[in-house]
């Protein structure tokens, strides 16, 4: 009789492990979850600041554009630029010859939609040359009186 009642308590101490253990388990799963929403959640609020950011910076470039001179300005040449993107679409303005290549980066990065081109150059496409002097006017440049520019990300 003695030996049935330490049999039935060892089992039942055994019984109370196991659930212990599994409460444990169940407990350490749920906090893994809370920690992986809160990932997602910090995840995802980064992001949005970051759009949010990259969306004011093109609001930003867009208003230190100079106006784009009318198709018939004569007082002063007009050369009208192309920029071929890395997805095939096509940027298109009119700037003043005396505008600077600088002026051409800022119509980009205010144009662009895909935030992975942040970093990138403009390259005539024949003869290709890389238009690295910001300060160089569209003139200088030989992109008057117009010119088709490819956009070539940083790698």
């Amino acid at each position: 009789m003695q030996s049935l009642r330490e049999e039935q308590n060892r089992e039942f101490e055994e019984a109370l492990e196991a659930d212990r253990v599994r409460e444990a388990q169940q407990h350490l799963e749920q906090l893994r979850l809370e920690q992986e929403r809160a990932e997602s959640l910090a995840r995802q609020e980064a992001e949005a600041a970051a759009e949010q950011q990259r969306v004011s910076e093109q609001q930003r470039q867009r208003e230190s554009l100079p106006d784009e001179p009318p198709a018939s300005f004569s007082a002063e040449p007009v050369a009208t630029i192309c920029v071929r993107m890395p997805n095939g679409s096509r940027l298109e303005r009119r700037f003043l010859a005396s505008h600077t290549v600088g002026v051409l980066y800022r119509f980009v990065a205010a144009h662009s939609t895909d935030a992975q081109w942040a970093d990138y150059k403009l390259a005539t496409s024949f003869p290709k040359r890389d238009l690295l002097d910001h300060a160089q006017t569209l003139e200088a440049a030989g992109l008057v009186p117009d010119a088709l520019l490819i956009l070539v990300p940083s790698k």
